[in-house]
């Protein structure tokens, strides 16, 4: 049975990842947050529970590996097609936002030697 520190641990971890998830990367977790949280959350216990009876008690090992394999199965929830597109709206409503840019100044012909010093082709 996992003692109440290795309990406090874990949710620790699940909702340092969750919310670490829901936050830093929002475009990624379009989902609500209390979703992002919870999945971080229960991975954590659960994750733990598995490291406490594979391994033992080593919460130096299995809080680390709670960590890792919780990161993992929050990111399965990332959405990232709606992210990138979501970028492009954001991206195309700024640039219509802009000012146009201003033509660019037309570049003077080159000047031309007189007729008197121009090369003449000798049939």
């Amino acid at each position: 049975m996992m003692v109440g520190v290795e309990i406090v641990v874990f949710a620790a971890i699940g909702l340092a990842v969750g919310f670490g998830a829901a936050l830093l990367l929002p475009d990624l977790f379009t989902q609500p947050r209390s979703l992002t949280v919870l999945t971080g959350l229960a991975s954590a216990l659960l994750l733990g529970w598995i490291g406490h009876t594979v391994i033992g008690r080593h919460l130096g090992e299995t809080a680390p590996l709670s960590a890792i394999g919780t990161a993992l199965l929050v990111s399965v929830l990332a959405q990232p097609r709606k992210a990138a597109h979501r970028a492009g709206r954001r991206k195309a409503a700024t640039q219509s936002q802009r000012p146009p840019r201003a033509p660019r100044p037309a570049q003077a012909p080159e000047p031309q030697a007189p007729a008197a010093q121009r090369p003449t082709a000798r049939l």
